[in-house]
């Protein structure tokens, strides 16, 4: 599996994290887009976040990046 898609963030699941990808829900899709913080960039089949940066104990139900 790829690494966070977040910038500046460099965990993935070789080094145990857990990952999530991206939304297929269009609000949704789109605050994970806001929050990667990378100016035109567009998610591939493939990307996804770490449970750091998606803020997964947070809002799990929503999966609401934070």
């Amino acid at each position: 599996m790829t690494g966070c898609s977040a910038d500046y963030c460099t965990n993935s699941s070789t080094k145990g994290f857990q990952m999530c990808r991206f939304p297929q829900d269009i609000k949704r899709r789109k605050l994970w887009m806001d929050n990667v913080n990378r100016s035109d960039w567009v998610p591939g089949s493939s990307s996804c976040l770490c449970h750091v940066c998606t803020g997964w104990g947070k809002i799990i139900g929503q999966a609401f990046a934070s």
